[in-house]
């Protein structure tokens, strides 16, 4: 906004006071998002040996309302809220939220911040293994890992293994970003309390208690009761550099995630503080892309129970064409039975997984898909073994 003088102190004292001048636009929201959808039909090997019928349909979709505007000070404001495109197996219990992520946010020659529901810094600046499948890949995606053939018992798959860690999930949070210094940029975040989800059950306070620290509405945030076996004060710091020297580019990122482990008076002794950490590095040239990551894990577990990831991928476009071949390879570490999910066996998980993809635009923002995946686990038991494969064919519709 426009700086405006204030009037002399006689002014104010009879009540008077100039009113700011504002030259910027109202907010007004636009709409984006996009629509993923695939067929798949394959061989599934594992789980104690049952036959499975594969064929399957997979959608995921998201609508987004944007919207902001910018101030006479240079600074932009607005806010961003994501409506997922698809049915949350009918709403009933347990299921996933209808909004994604929802939160305002501001930038300017100071940099970037964000506050709401969203993910960290870790994830958002993160780069690793390219993949031309949308919603697939090894490091973000929207069908996880085990979606497309592999066994759920197997926690190599490791399903937070596109960040930093499980610090990524959507929560109540601030991120800051500083401006990009000679293509170096660093990112903090802060999230109060973390609440887990079905996919963390590891990570799980034995107290679950979903609202803490948050409250639809107009109502206010309940209290977070302490000592209830919650992880409080996450943190993730990350940076990252990308750059292009000609016609050769490269974007690398690390990053670091931490929570607290507020302990209660009984609690299992097995949790511990989350640590977590990533890295990534891609390199382009001539329609070629080239990458790979690494990261570790600790689940926030005690010792011995940890995950570790590798990705690595090429993948070429021209024109309206694209292909890509991605691995990801994966461990988890069980020394507890307790703490070895589906199998209960102590040892050490592990998963390869490759994918193969095309994709062709027909026209702006419509892609057709092929492509084609295939898991081999190892683990303890037939539960946590799988040996299985799929074809896909879909669409990506972007708006």
């Amino acid at each position: 906004m426009k700086k405006v003088l204030l009037g002399t102190t006689a002014l104010i004292a009879g009540g008077l006071a100039a009113v700011p001048a504002m030259a910027a636009e109202p907010i007004k929201v636009g709409v984006g998002g996009y629509m993923q959808q695939y067929f798949n039909a394959g061989h599934f090997g594992g789980t104690q040996g049952n036959n499975y019928r594969t064929p399957n349909y997979r959608y995921e979709g998201e609508i987004w309302f944007i919207g902001q505007t910018k101030l006479d000070n240079g600074t932009t404001v607005g806010i961003r809220i994501e409506l997922e495109g698809w049915s949350q197996g009918g709403q009933t219990a347990g299921t996933s939220d209808t909004v994604d992520e929802e939160y305002i946010f501001a930038f300017g020659d100071w940099g970037r911040i964000e506050a709401g529901g969203i993910d960290v810094v870790s994830y958002r600046m993160f780069y690793g293994a390219p993949n031309a499948l949308p919603g697939y890949g090894a490091t973000q995606y929207n069908f996880a890992t085990g979606s497309a053939t592999g066994t759920g018992a197997n926690g190599g798959a490791h399903a937070y293994a596109w960040s930093a860690g499980i610090l990524g999930v959507d929560a109540n949070r601030i991120n800051y970003y500083t401006p990009r210094f000679f293509g170096l940029q660093f990112g903090v975040s802060y999230t109060p309390h973390i609440t887990a989800n079905g996919g963390a059950a590891n990570f799980a306070q034995a107290n679950l208690a979903a609202t803490c620290g948050f409250l639809g509405g107009a109502g206010n945030a309940p209290f977070c009761n302490a000592g209830q076996n919650a992880y409080v004060n996450g943190v993730s710091l990350s940076v990252n550099y990308v750059n292009k020297f000609g016609d050769f580019g490269v974007a690398a990122s690390f990053g670091w995630d931490f929570a607290a482990y507020d302990r209660g008076i009984i609690n299992s002794g097995l949790q511990r503080d989350y640590h977590a950490l990533a890295g990534g590095l891609q390199l382009s040239y001539a329609g070629f892309t080239v990458g790979g990551s690494f990261g570790w894990d600790n689940n926030g577990l005690i010792s011995g129970n940890e995950n570790l990831f590798w990705t690595a991928g090429v993948m070429y476009e021209t024109g309206p064409w694209a292909a890509s071949f991605t691995y990801f390879g994966g461990t988890r570490r069980e020394n507890v039975a307790a703490l070895s999910g589906t199998g209960g066996a102590i040892g050490t998980d592990q998963v390869h997984i490759f994918m193969l993809g095309g994709t062709y635009a027909i026209g702006p923002g419509i892609k057709l898909v092929g492509g084609f995946f295939y898991e081999a686990a190892s683990g303890q038991n037939q539960s946590e073994r799988s040996d299985s494969w799929q074809f896909l064919i879909g669409t990506e519709l972007r708006f």
